[in-house]
């Protein structure tokens, strides 16, 4: 590959190589590679939940973020706290430095118990707004620390090493039933141990193991 080829490049060309090895048919192929992109954005989750992408971290006053949602008579329905426009899932949370708060089931657990947090989603015309309630809801001075996962839309492909590539076009071709979901698994495996142990001490690390995937969600 070319010294400035992306790994949008590098899986493409061996998805098209695999293909042809099977005798696949031109449109196929074609159809396939324009694709890619989306099933490595998939694939770019797989590396956050097993910790080789790293969560964003956020430090602030809940003063500094704190919003509020009123009723249509205008009375204050609860506080909430807006997510960043690239948030995709809840690693930790932490007030005053005390990881006291656990994920509420849904908002009617929020509500009936204390120390729970739960994230609600807001769908507006052209944005999906993620809003983190908490009860109760710290006061305006207590330090909130947050790391989230961002969206894998949102994860830019040069942030991805090229020590990762080889993990990443495993989990690519077992999405697209090239290579089996055992082959992928080892590779992330491989790559998580590899990250974990970079001296060559330490047994074979268990991945957490990837969550179904569809086009469009």
């Amino acid at each position: 590959m070319p010294n400035n080829a992306t790994i949008i490049d590098f899986i493409q060309s061996q998805v098209e190589l695999k293909m042809k090895l099977a005798n696949a048919n031109p449109l196929a192929i074609r159809d396939i590679k324009n694709d890619i992109p989306v099933l490595v954005k998939a694939a770019i989750i797989d590396l956050q939940r097993n910790d080789i992408l790293q969560p964003n971290t956020l430090r602030f006053h809940t003063i500094d973020n704190k919003e509020e949602q009123r009723n249509t008579d205008g009375v204050l329905d609860y506080y909430y706290i807006s997510l960043p426009a690239d948030f995709r899932e809840l690693k930790k949370i932490a007030i005053d430095g005390l990881d006291s708060y656990r994920l509420a089931e849904d908002e009617d657990y929020l509500r009936n118990n204390a120390y729970t947090y739960f994230v609600t989603i807001e769908e507006n015309e052209n944005t999906v707004d993620h809003r983190l309630r908490l009860n109760p809801f710290p006061t305006d001075l207590q330090e909130l620390f947050i790391r989230y996962y961002k969206d894998g839309s949102s994860v830019l492909f040069s942030e991805i090493k090229e020590t990762y590539w080889d993990a990443v076009l495993a989990n690519v071709l077992s999405r697209l039933g090239l290579v089996s979901e055992y082959v992928a698994d080892s590779k992330m495996s491989d790559l998580v141990s590899q990250i974990k142990h970079p001296d060559g001490i330490g047994g074979k690390d268990r991945i957490k193991k990837r969550r179904p995937f569809y086009f469009g969600k």
